[in-house]
């Protein structure tokens, strides 16, 4: 159990191989005789000699190496590397595997003995092979090396004429097809079949299996309708008064953390020492381990509970290492380690014994005395004195090890021995123990808690792991997966929900489905017949109100043939995890801090919060309001609700009245009636000449602010003056640009003029102002006048940083940027003459200068390229224009030389190799080098769940915290929302995790977002219709094939694909599935708490013609048809693609829209931040355009030098 197995494994057969013997039915090879039996060889010569080494992992992992013992290591296609690819895969194992396949020696000799056990199978597998064959001769003879050279429709069309037909002459018919599967106009089922019959020798004989092969691929190769997302007002689930009614008197996480760092040189009290002792089950690994680190004394704590906790966080580590390692031969001697500790935890979930030292010995709501597992248990301790009842009880409890656990599950006839006394003798009472009496939950409904150490998640990974199994048929595996049941089968009904929510992974209906069709079909021939489950009937009695569909009953001849199977179990499953609300409120309530309520205020800055909270604490009026006379009772609020509910009038006082001079100019303020939505207008007069109002009118000021307790009059006084003095600062300086600006655009004078540099100095002292205001408020970014001078600075870094790129002739940025021009201004060409590009780019209309501008930057005026840029670069023609005449951007203004204090935590990508990825590795590179900026790669995985990477993103985060420098996220795709989830999973989890997040010294600064997924795409809805889709379609084509093959090979085929959907590739596949889904992104938004003063930056894109990679045009076009609108990269909407949660409303989405300083739309794709990740689907279109190299420093420099400018990244000490 410490990861130390390893054993040599060799092998010698001196030159020779085992010898397969067929003989016919009824004859024993051994003696039948040469002429009855047919023979050969099974190894081929470099299998017959070997050496490896066999590791085994503390969780029962494989892996195979090389054999430490050997003289020389052995080379070539069968060295260890081809057992471990079969064994443990890595990211070279694909690469052996076609190898091996592509070795007509190896295969010719699988050929062999397949056909040796099965002609017919052996001529399929035959044509298999040379058809593979024949196609990597076309593939070698095209000279195709890389998928990017198959892409191109013209290419593809050739290579699918020479499969099909053996010659060039159908590649004008199947190019219109190609064609219109790329424009997203669907796959032509007639046409393509029309080709096959032509060319196909068997199509008649395989018609019907063709056609539905057909059908698939038009539903796979076609766009999919989804419905468009709504939005949605949402709750916390444990903020849902029929949630949270259930919780009364169970702890949340923030007051088990109060209550552990309370007094810390004092005892727990004995009650909150029981309650967490029963509660730590249902916290996660990181909680139970800090509780242990804060309070480790066994004096802090009751006996019992001490001993509980200890127990429970050795049970969650180990569950812990199995949860991403199991299933598959990589982890066939898995399930022997599991039965040791599982057994022990199972034992000791019985003698568990909560705080026992109340005088009530009564057991708390929700805890049940003797759970059915505890009595049976009981029965198996007694079995020495079942003489005085006689034998008829002897064989129900112990006839075989299988028999011991299978007579555990028969409740019906446990509860009649109870009922009728039962035959556990009282002296064992003593001891196993009772569930002593703690504090009782209060409340008309508590929620029920189970008494076992395995916690909902615990149990529900090790059936998971015991489902996925290889050994399914083996006695350990399914010993352990009774003990599971009858562990769950003794716990209250509330305990199953969750644990077969927790099975669901991630809250994902279909990844339920999947487990629920594996566990009903539970492999159970080690135990005798009559200790066999209905595991259907185990579960409704679980599951009161569901039936849980039979397979049978879907098969031909089944009484709901008709049906899907699949469509049943789906539709079970959606009403599981809507049943397990409650389970997933708990979880929330125990697991996540949560820092304000849902009715809390919205933090705003300061300089509009001290207003309300000095009208309502203070009850005098701003300064700037003193010469104006006010109703008596007015109050002030931030929140809408309240402005409009018994109130009869509404005096509305905009953010900008907090400048004295704005009411010197502007003393009329709308009022609203809010009868009758009557508008009035109010003057508000200087005294003493007030407008006379009835004392018992009701009115209101609002002021969007956030009203906190305390006020300073001297800091408010200081505060509004400095906001003042920014906004003067910020309009002087924009005065001087207009004298300027036209001067600047014409190129008529250059930056080093001495007005420019005047007015350079206008803008810094204009951002220092800004700096001071930010220090005094940290929220003083939320408000519009700095968010809009804020976003200017922004987009003049975006067009300072590609100017810098060209001047420097950085990577191939001046080649991209001419392709660009050229491409934008061919588009804008055809949009003026009504003609459509058709993905064709005019070049002749350009004279030779134009296309190689950026080429001959050497040659340009500064201004010019500024120019050239703009146009080139952002998509929306007015935000070009207001970038155009925009000073910050002409200055090109440089911030300070000198190093920054920060470090960037990456989280890459759906697609990604982690912490080996190279993703803008030369950007990452240049920004160390010039300004010490350090970045650490989160190792996420590719197609992995919102958890599993917020894990990982964590792990950087924690060696970021090592470098004693604060730190950024910086999300692209789907790892906008994975780092988003990270900061979430600190910022509500332990003590200690919130102290790194929100650590003025070390803690989370800045968001950056590239092209973010986080409120998800319509991609993913398609997907997940398509998938729900072909696997009905695939059902019914089973259920046709039934009449033409035997039961015994249906059972199997059955059998297989249980396996792969309930597989851990499958399931972790289909967790990551489940985050670009609108009820995944829903579920990751209603919990969700984020810091209110860390800025959101993005960078989103628009794709056009001159803009799309080849190998992302059919997703391109499926896109637009799946959302009706070409305002996308591909991946993501435009509108979606921002800094918060677009069809979510809560507090935390008004929390984050606060944050996002936002970012100009450009002209570019999704894959804009890769390079080498994409080189193996280049195609020459997008060299000749060089489409994928897009200058990769504006996807960071601007976030990071906007930051450092506005003072929210500081420069480090030597360098300030």
């Amino acid at each position: 159990f410490e990861g130390k197995t390893k054993c040599e494994f060799s092998w010698d057969f001196q030159g020779l191989s085992p010898i397969l013997q067929v003989t016919c039915l009824g004859l024993n090879p051994a003696e039948a005789s040469h002429e009855d039996k047919d023979q050969l060889p099974l190894l081929i010569a470099p299998l017959r000699q070997g050496r490896l080494n066999f590791n085994v992992s503390p969780v029962g992992g494989i892996t195979i190496t090389q054999a430490a013992t050997s003289r020389e290591s052995k080379t070539g296609l069968y060295d260890w590397k081809f057992f471990n690819a079969f064994v443990s895969p890595d990211e070279e194992s694909p690469t052996r595997i076609m190898q091996v396949i592509h070795d007509k020696r190896t295969m010719r000799k699988l050929l062999q003995v397949v056909r040796l056990l099965n002609k017919d199978l052996g001529n399929i597998l035959d044509h298999v092979l040379m058809q593979v064959w024949r196609a990597h001769d076309i593939f070698e003879a095209e000279n195709i090396t890389d998928p990017g050279q198959a892409i191109p429709g013209e290419k593809m069309a050739r290579l699918i004429s020479l499969f099909l037909c053996g010659g060039l002459d159908r590649v004008n018919e199947i190019l219109p097809i190609i064609h219109r599967v790329n424009s997203g106009d669907g796959f032509d089922v007639v046409k393509v079949k029309e080709l096959l019959q032509e060319h196909v020798t068997a199509f008649d004989d395989w018609a019907p299996e063709i056609d539905r092969a057909l059908r698939l691929a038009a539903v796979l190769l076609g766009p999919f309708p989804v419905e468009s997302p709504v939005v949605e007002s949402v709750l916390p689930l444990a903020e849902i008064s029929e949630n949270s009614s259930q919780f009364v008197g169970i702890p949340s996480a923030k007051e088990v953390y109060e209550t552990i760092n309370d007094k810390r040189h004092l005892p727990l009290d004995p009650l909150f020492s029981n309650l967490v002792g029963r509660i730590a089950p249902y916290m996660s690994f990181a909680q139970v381990e800090y509780i242990l680190q804060t309070r480790p004394s066994p004096r802090d704590w009751q006996h019992n509970d001490i001993r509980r906790l200890r127990y429970v966080y050795a049970v969650k580590q180990m569950v812990l290492d199995i949860s991403e390692s199991y299933g598959g031969l990589s982890f066939l001697p898995q399930s022997f380690f599991v039965s040791v500790f599982l057994g022990e935890a199972t034992r000791a979930s019985l003698r568990a014994r909560n705080y026992s030292g109340n005088e009530s010995n009564r057991p708390p709501v929700g805890m049940t005395r003797g759970s059915t597992l505890t009595e049976l248990r009981r029965k198996r301790l007694s079995f020495d004195r079942l003489s005085i009842f006689g034998d008829e009880h002897r064989d129900d409890i112990m006839l075989s090890p299988a028999g011991k656990i299978a007579s555990q599950v028969d409740l019906t006839t446990d509860q009649t021995f109870r009922e009728e006394g039962g035959f556990v003798h009282r002296d064992l009472e003593r001891f196993v123990g009772t569930i002593g009496a703690g504090p009782i939950f209060f409340g008309s409904n508590p929620y029920e808690l189970g008494d076992s150490l395995l916690g909902p998640q615990d149990v529900g990974i090790l059936l998971q792991a015991g489902l996925a199994s290889a050994m399914k048929g083996s006695t350990v595996v399914q010993l352990n997966q009774r003990m599971l049941l009858d562990l769950i089968a003794s716990q209250p009904r509330s305990f199953a929900v969750a644990v077969l929510a927790e099975i669901g992974g991630h809250g994902s209906p279909r990844g339920l489905a999947s487990a629920l069709m594996a566990l009903l079909e539970l492999d159970q021939s080690s135990f005798a017949e009559p200790h066999r489950l209905d595991l259907h009937a185990l579960l409704e009695s679980w599951l009161p109100g569901f039936k849980l569909p039979r397979r049978a009953d879907y098969l031909a001849g089944g009484r709901w043939a008709r049906q899907s199977y699949y469509d049943a179990i789906y539709a079970v499953a959606k009403n599981i995890l809507e049943d397990a609300e409650a389970f997933m409120a708990l979880k929330g309530h125990i697991q996540r801090v949560r820092h304000n309520a849902e009715s809390d205020p919205v933090p705003k800055p300061k300089e509009e919060e001290e207003v309300v909270d000095s009208i309502n604490y203070e009850h005098k009026k701003p300064k700037y309001l003193s010469d104006f006379m006010l109703p008596e009772n007015l109050s002030a609020t931030s929140s809408v609700t309240d402005a409009v509910t018994n109130v009869d009038m509404l005096i509305n006082a905009l953010p900008c009245q907090i400048i004295p001079g704005w009411l010197a100019e502007n003393k009329r303020s709308q009022v609203y009636g809010i009868e009758g939505d009557i508008y009035r207008e109010l003057d508000i007069m200087p005294n003493p000449d007030p407008v006379p109002k009835p004392k018992e009118e009701e009115a209101l000021i609002s002021t969007n602010a956030y009203m906190t307790s305390e006020v300073d009059e001297t800091k408010l006084t200081r505060l509004f003056a400095s906001i003042a003095e920014a906004k003067k600062r910020i309009k002087l300086a924009d005065e001087k640009r207009t004298i300027i600006i036209n001067d600047l655009v014409g190129a008529r004078i250059g930056r080093n003029a001495p007005e420019c540099e005047e007015l350079i100095r206008y803008y810094w002292e204009a951002i220092e102002a800004c700096r001071v205001v930010l220090e005094m408020d940290r929220l003083a970014f939320r408000a519009d006048w700095f968010k809009t001078f804020f976003r200017r600075n922004y987009d003049a870094l975006m067009v300072k940083s590609l100017c810098d790129n060209v001047l420097q002739n950085v990577d191939n940025v001046r080649e991209w940027l001419d392709a660009l021009r050229i491409g934008a201004r061919s588009l804008e060409t055809n949009k003026k003459s009504g003609a459509s590009s058709d993905g064709q780019i005019n070049e002749t209309t350009s004279v030779d200068w134009e296309k190689h501008f950026f080429a001959k930057a050497e040659c340009r005026k500064e201004q010019e390229i500024v120019d050239a840029i703009i146009d080139c670069v952002f998509y929306d023609p007015s935000v070009r224009e207001e970038i155009r005449n925009d000073a910050l951007v002409r200055l090109l203004i440089p911030n300070p030389p000198g190093q920054y204090n920060f470090t960037i935590v990456s989280c890459m990508g759906v697609v990604t190799e982690g912490k080996k990825g190279e993703e803008l590795e030369d950007t990452f590179n240049r920004l160390k080098n010039e300004r010490g900026v350090l970045t650490i790669r989160s190792d996420t995985g590719t197609a992995r769940s919102f958890e599993y990477n917020a894990s990982k993103i964590e792990e950087a985060v924690k060696s970021a915290v090592k470098l004693g420098r604060p730190f950024g996220f910086l999300g692209y795709s789907q790892g906008s929302a994975n780092c988003l989830t990270a900061e979430w999973a600190l910022y509500t989890g332990t003590p200690l995790q919130q102290e790194i997040i929100k650590s003025t010294e070390i803690g989370l600064v800045t968001r950056h977002l590239l092209f973010s997924a986080a409120n998800g795409s319509r991609h993913g809805p398609a997907a997940e219709g398509k998938i729900h889709k072909l696997i009905v379609m695939c059902e019914d084509a089973l259920k046709y094939q039934q009449g033409y093959f035997s039961k015994a090979f249906i059972s199997n085929v059955l059998n297989n694909i249980n396996d792969f959907m309930d597989s851990a590739p499958f399931h972790k596949f289909i967790g990551g599935a489940q985050s670009f889904l609108l009820e995944g992104q829903r579920a990751f938004w209603r919990e969700a708490q984020h810091l209110p003063y860390v800025p959101t930056t993005v960078l989103r894109g628009v794709m056009e013609d001159h803009t799309t990679p080849e190998s992302l045009e059919m997703m391109s076009s499926f896109l637009t048809k799946q959302s009706g609108s070409s305002l996308h990269d591909s991946q993501v909407h435009v509108y979606d693609a921002v800094g918060y949660p677009i069809y979510t409303r809560n507090r935390n989405a008004l929390v984050l829209q606060g944050c996002d300083m936002g970012g100009s739309i450009q002209r570019t794709h999704h894959w804009s931040v890769l390079d080498k990740e994409v080189q193996f689907v280049r195609t020459k279109r997008d060299i000749d355009r060089a489409t994928f190299e897009c200058a990769k420093d504006r996807h960071i420099f601007p976030w990071v030098d906007v930051n450092a400018r506005f003072g929210i990244i500081k420069y480090s000490s030597s360098s300030r």
